[in-house]
């Protein structure tokens, strides 16, 4: 019996990621009537998820899910200092970026409700830091993603989005790049 709890033991600290410092949850997305979807308090996004275009048109109400993550220690239990950044006719235009100021990261989206929503109905980013800290980076990257097809799309381990690209078209698919950030912690 010992052996069986040991082996089960060691199969669990296989699987757990001791790389990331994220507590991360799934969350859906796009319910509340007026448009805002944001992570909980104290939460990031990291990715998206979106389902199979299934006779809809390409949308972003195909965004069904996010990634929502906390800050890493020690600034994982900070209150936040938020901001609305505004994208009221940015996203209208192809090959634009929507970002946050810099230090800040995407914890929600604002958008305009339509019969057919595409990534120019996006009117806000709500941009959020620890307010603890200076906003700042470690890190930053850009990340090629496609979302074509039914599935997650998300920053990498202990990077969290502070941005994003719309491509030469209005349509989600087209959403093809991230602005992926590491926090500077203290």
């Amino acid at each position: 019996m010992k052996s069986i709890a040991l082996l089960f033991l060691l199969i669990i600290l296989v699987l757990v990621d001791f790389s990331s410092s994220q507590t991360c949850r799934s969350l859906k997305f796009w319910q509340r009537a007026d448009g805002d979807s944001n992570c909980g308090r104290r939460e990031y996004l990291k990715g998206f998820y979106r389902v199979a275009n299934q006779g809809e048109k390409d949308v972003i109400d195909l965004l069904r899910n996010a990634s929502c993550c906390t800050a890493p220690p020690p600034v994982e239990n900070s209150g936040q200092k938020c901001y609305f950044q505004k994208f009221w006719a940015e996203l209208d235009n192809d090959n634009v970026w929507a970002k946050c100021p810099p230090g800040m990261f995407m914890q929600g989206i604002k958008r305009t409700r339509m019969a057919l929503s595409w990534l120019s109905n996006i009117e806000e980013l709500f941009c959020c830091s620890p307010k603890d800290v200076t906003p700042s980076y470690e890190d930053c990257h850009e990340k090629n993603v496609l979302f074509i097809g039914q599935g997650w799309a998300t920053c990498d381990p202990d990077y969290y989005l502070a941005g994003f690209h719309r491509g030469n078209c209005r349509r989600l698919s087209c959403l093809d790049r991230f602005k992926c950030c590491k926090f500077k912690t203290p």
